[in-house]
């Protein structure tokens, strides 16, 4: 019988690595049979460090390539920090 495998998309700093990292650690715990993968997304906001992030939009530069690499197929969840997150007003 194979391993269920499952994907988790986050961005490549060391902060969302590490807390994408402790998610799988924590589903691998809870579920040994459950194989866990990290696919790490570049964002707009990793890309364009030349300028302010507002100049560029400003909501969601950290976050829409990586829910759409859930919505596209790459990866079956994803894994942000809420500070990367958009705020809805």
């Amino acid at each position: 019988m194979s391993a269920t495998v499952l994907r988790a998309a986050t961005r490549g700093s060391p902060l969302a690595r590490w807390q994408a990292d402790h998610v799988a650690r924590l589903i691998r715990a809870a579920h040994p049979d459950v194989r866990v993968e990290v696919v790490t997304v570049e964002t707009e906001g990793d890309r364009r460090l030349d300028v302010p992030i507002s100049s560029f939009g400003g909501k969601g530069v950290f976050a829409k390539e990586v829910q759409a690499a859930v919505l596209d197929g790459r990866a079956d969840f994803a894994v942000h920090s809420a500070k990367d997150l958009p705020s809805v007003t």
